[in-house]
């Protein structure tokens, strides 16, 4: 928990969020909700885009529940920033043996797919933008999976970043590289040649573990899956004042309150029956799990 010190009634209320003690809904604070409802206005108003600055940007963020919103939220950021546009479309490529997957799953049908932890197949940046890195690339020189970077330079094939919070101000040059997606998300094997960073603008409550921002919006249409998931998001904010909560109504509704689900960096236990007491809980909890893999 990320909270100030002098911010103890903040301190207090994310605790009791993170225990459960909230029932199945939990009462936003009023403060928390503003007169804005849309995300991308809310948290970048303030903001001059034709001068904007890394520093203004990396120290904020848009945080959802699910995959299906973030990627639209990415992009409705990029556009505000002025200047020069890169595009850089990846070449994928189907791995399979089988003569009729060769034609089922044409390179076409590939450009269209975006499997579970891999980059679009077209990607967008501007310089300024914040991005994430979704691979190990340079663990000697801090490069993991998760790594937040700022574009300073667009080429032709490659991008120019310098990592976010960095005081020796040293830039990488990120070329595209061979992915294969992992899990059994498509029934194919397929390979895709791109950049492996994502915008990071806004993402999923689950990958902002670990971060600290100034200034975080909730978007919380949809319900989270369990007390400690909306922990994790409110717990990398300082207080109050940097949490703003764009939802249909003031209280937030949870589902699955009566147990933990892993997620992010943390490894689900393979004996779930030591955990979960009850044949309808171990049901609900290892449908839980496939909804938390799709985010």
């Amino acid at each position: 928990m990320r909270a100030l010190g002098s911010e103890n009634e903040f301190s207090k209320w994310l605790l009791e969020v993170g225990d459960g003690l909230s029932a199945d809904t939990i009462k936003l604070p009023s403060v928390c909700h503003p007169k804005e409802q849309d995300p991308v206005k809310q948290l970048y108003n303030d903001l001059n885009f034709k001068a904007v600055t890394a520093e203004q940007l990396k120290g904020r963020a848009i945080l959802t529940v699910t995959n299906d919103l973030f990627i639209e939220l990415n992009n409705a950021v990029l556009n505000l920033i002025t200047g020069r546009e890169g595009v850089y479309d990846s070449i994928d490529c189907n791995l399979s043996e089988n003569p009729q997957d060769q034609l089922s799953y044409i390179e076409e049908f590939l450009n269209n797919l975006t499997p579970t932890g891999m980059p679009p197949h077209k990607m967008r940046f501007k310089k300024c933008a914040v991005i994430k890195l979704l691979r190990y690339l340079m663990p000697s020189k801090d490069l993991y999976n998760g790594t937040s970077l700022i574009v300073t330079k667009l080429q032709r094939k490659v991008i120019e970043e310098e990592m976010i919070g960095s005081s020796s101000k040293e830039t990488f040059l990120f070329p595209r590289i061979p992915l294969i997606p992992s899990g059994n998300n498509i029934p194919f094997s397929c390979k895709r040649k791109q950049l492996s960073v994502r915008l990071a603008f806004s993402m999923t409550i689950n990958k902002s573990q670990g971060q600290t921002f100034d200034e975080v919006c909730f978007v919380l249409t949809k319900s989270v899956f369990t007390h400690g998931q909306l922990y994790v998001g409110l717990s990398i904010a300082w207080s109050f004042d940097s949490v703003s909560v764009i939802s249909p109504t003031k209280e937030e509704s949870v589902f699955y309150k009566e147990y933990e689900i892993y997620y992010g960096f943390m490894d689900c236990p393979t004996d779930l029956h030591a955990v979960f007491k009850t044949e309808k809980v171990v049901a609900e909890s290892l449908e839980a799990a496939k909804w938390q893999e799709q985010c």
